[in-house]
């Protein structure tokens, strides 16, 4: 007898860095992205960003009221899932100008690693969970980029905060990649479609 295996894993590392459009996350609210409802809450400096849609460097375009964060003081977002969720796509723009803007990510599902490809992102460096961005850029408020936020296990809580200043910055999450993980594991499968085990 013939078995199949199938492995079912997440394909979100095999893709490349995409986004097509935003979520427009309110600074204390509910909303609903992919069948995912997401809570947000805030301290400090979080605000609507209300003029307009943002092109970032990385000539993504964050929509308008999306989120301005840091423009003058420290701030923390928390956004909690109602499903897990992990390899989610952040844009960051109009970071920094003369100094850099940080944005430090925590999550429920074990210690945050990011990444972004270099053509994704502008006087941007990655130290851990941390994002430095904007210092040198020759343009007020030209860094950021795309960036993608992923943790050993899926999770339902992120936490991202900073020192805020340099005017703030510009974030959005790109709605197609918040989407709920399928936890599967591996299964056998006979090829004839009978079912060898539960």
């Amino acid at each position: 007898m013939t078995f199949l295996l199938l492995v079912v894993s997440n394909l979100a590392f095999a893709q490349a860095l995409s986004c097509s459009g935003t979520a427009n996350i309110p600074p204390s609210g509910t909303f609903t992205v992919n069948g995912v409802t997401i809570t947000s809450s805030y301290t400090g400096d979080v605000k609507t960003y209300t003029l307009g849609a943002y092109t970032t460097c990385s000539s993504d375009v964050i929509n308008n009221n999306s989120l301005w964060i840091g423009q003058n003081l420290p701030w923390s977002l928390t956004l909690n899932f109602n499903k897990p969720v992990n390899n989610l796509v952040l844009l960051l723009g109009g970071t920094g100008n003369t100094a850099n803007e940080n944005f430090i990510f925590n999550s429920n599902g074990g210690a945050v690693s990011i990444y972004s490809d270099s053509p994704s992102s502008c006087f941007s460096t990655i130290n851990g969970n941390e994002i430095l961005s904007g210092n040198g850029n020759g343009s007020p408020n030209a860094g950021g980029g795309r960036f993608r936020i992923s943790a050993p296990s899926s999770f339902t809580s992120l936490t991202i905060n900073g020192a805020g200043g340099q005017n703030g910055s510009v974030l959005g999450f790109c709605s197609s990649s918040i989407v709920a993980v399928c936890n599967a594991g591996t299964t056998q499968v006979p090829l004839n479609g009978s079912t060898l085990f539960n």
